[in-house]
């Protein structure tokens, strides 16, 4: 059996006993649904946690089991499967096998964690992405956006800017630079673009080239 088919089993019971409950990584499904874009969404967040996730089919949402059908499982897939290369930014390639566990023929539809994140909808800008929370599918922040950049590109979360396009005014209203000059024995000057300037020598601030 390949690895990723030993893991979902594996993830399965864990879902399932000794109290049952959804896990981030494996959402129950029992049936296949008629809404596209939640089905992207889905997609999206599995792809974008880590170790990927799990799609699987015969569970209902009291935990119960039964058996999907060749037929089922045949469209299942392929909606799948076209909604993976087509609905995101990037074509995923998703992995699928009917498995007997208890008895029941259970259809488990794997997305695999994506090298760069994060995935998200196509059509839309990078903010609008999905991960798992709490066994839920759901938008991430804008925090989280960037530091799965960060991960992806190799970039220090330290090193990702806060906030862009911010007046001077507001640059300063957002930092404690009073501490910082406090601590290094500044005097804070009344112009506040030569508290910038001296913020922007510690690199605290960065400021653009404007067109």
């Amino acid at each position: 059996m390949e690895l990723w088919k030993e893991k979902a089993l594996t993830i399965l019971k864990d879902s399932l006993y000794p109290v049952p409950t959804e896990l981030n990584e494996l959402d129950w499904k029992s049936g296949l649904s008629t809404k596209t874009e939640r089905l992207a969404q889905h997609i999206c967040a599995m792809a974008n946690i880590q170790g990927g996730g799990l799609l699987v089919y015969g569970v209902n949402n009291d935990s119960t089991l039964f058996s999907i059908s060749k037929a089922e499982a045949d469209a299942i897939v392929t909606k799948l499967g076209n909604i993976a290369k087509n609905n995101l930014n990037i074509s995923i390639e998703i992995e699928h096998s009917i498995i007997k566990y208890l008895e029941h023929n259970l259809l488990f539809v794997h997305i695999p964690e994506q090298t760069e994140k994060p995935a998200h909808i196509r059509g839309n800008d990078i903010f609008n992405s999905f991960t798992r929370s709490a066994g839920q599918t759901v938008k991430m922040t804008k925090k989280q956006v960037q530091y799965l950049i960060s991960q992806s590109r190799g970039i220090p979360f330290e090193e990702l800017t806060a906030i862009d396009n911010l007046p001077i005014e507001n640059v300063l209203e957002l930092l404690n630079y009073q501490s910082f000059f406090a601590l290094t024995d500044k005097e804070i000057s009344k112009n506040k673009n030569t508290i910038v300037e001296v913020l922007k020598d510690y690199q605290f601030v960065k400021q653009k080239n404007r067109v």
